[in-house]
């Protein structure tokens, strides 16, 4: 008999681990650090330079680069713009995203309202992060506290157990978005430098361990095998292959997903067959099974 045990954690959490682990290997981890990235395509060491918050500065020379700095980061910056193809999708609306202070009942709660989607998800326990659908060209300055209530009771169809503080309110347009080749020189782009996918699909840090891995394979096989470049060449093509896979779950999940609630965006013809799709897939004994790992993902 094979017996299987899987563990979850909330990103959260799973980066803090990271970050515990990384820091008792004697990590040099900073933040609010200016960084540049140099001599990339060279036949010098790559250099990068860092100067935090306190004036201190530092450099180091290496091999590679690892530019996983997220979508507005130096790394992919440094790459010629000609060299580089971006690939994208906007899916036509944002999400307010909503952090206050109020426990959650459930971990996790999502509803598909004719106004549009709503989730609040569990931010340990005495927070909670609230999701609504809005159009593109909304403000934060719209979203008063009391419209942001009220329209979170409106979507769930029912009264809110609590109402507590609002810390903070952000407008995320919903889009995918894929950069090729992944690598220039010694830089290989990983997780959100490399790609964007919507939040809807829960896949952003699945892509970006996952590049991590790759990677790290990549470089384990040069140095202990005198220096072959072939898994650091084909890094790119291996990631986009397993991206691109992602991107149609993206997709396909987060087109059904607010299809199936606001019939505004795509008209009533698409309303219909997302609300189809939706009821086979809770029909379907792969139901269960999808819908925890996209809980999980948000979570």
């Amino acid at each position: 008999m094979i017996t299987a045990t899987a563990v979850s954690a909330p990103q959260q959490v799973l980066i803090r681990n990271l970050i515990d682990v990384f820091l008792s290997d004697d990590g040099d981890l900073r933040f609010d650090a200016e960084v540049s990235v140099e001599n990339i395509a060279g036949d010098e060491r790559p250099l990068v330079r860092s100067r935090d918050s306190a004036g201190s500065t530092k450099t180091i020379s290496c091999e590679f680069v690892a530019g996983c700095d997220g979508d507005r980061g130096v790394s992919r910056a440094a790459i010629p713009s000609e060299s580089l193809t971006r690939y994208s999708h906007e899916y036509g609306y944002a999400w307010l995203t909503i952090l206050a202070e109020v426990p959650a009942n459930h971990q996790s709660m999502m509803a598909l309202h004719p106004r549009g989607f709503a989730g609040q998800f569990a931010r340990g326990p005495h927070a909670s992060r609230f999701y609504l659908q809005c159009p593109l060209d909304s403000s934060t300055a719209q979203w008063t506290d009391e419209r942001i209530w009220d329209e979170l009771e409106t979507r769930f169809g029912e009264p809110m157990a609590a109402k507590g503080p609002i810390a903070s309110t952000q407008l995320v347009p919903l889009r995918s978005v894929v950069y090729s080749p992944r690598s220039y020189g010694r830089l290989y782009l990983l997780g959100d430098a490399a790609h964007i996918v919507p939040p809807m699909s829960a896949k952003g840090m699945n892509l970006a361990l996952h590049d991590a891995e790759v990677l790290a394979n990549a470089v384990v096989h040069y140095q202990t095998n005198d220096h072959d470049f072939s898994l650091l060449d084909g890094y790119s093509s291996t990631c986009l292959r397993h991206v691109w896979n992602y991107q149609a779950f993206a997709t396909w999940w987060t087109e059904l997903v607010h299809n199936a609630g606001d019939a505004s965006h795509q008209g009533e013809f698409r309303h219909q067959i997302a609300r189809a799709d939706l009821a086979r897939l809770f029909e379907s004994g792969s139901a269960n099974r999808l819908l925890s790992e996209f809980i999980a993902g948000l979570n």
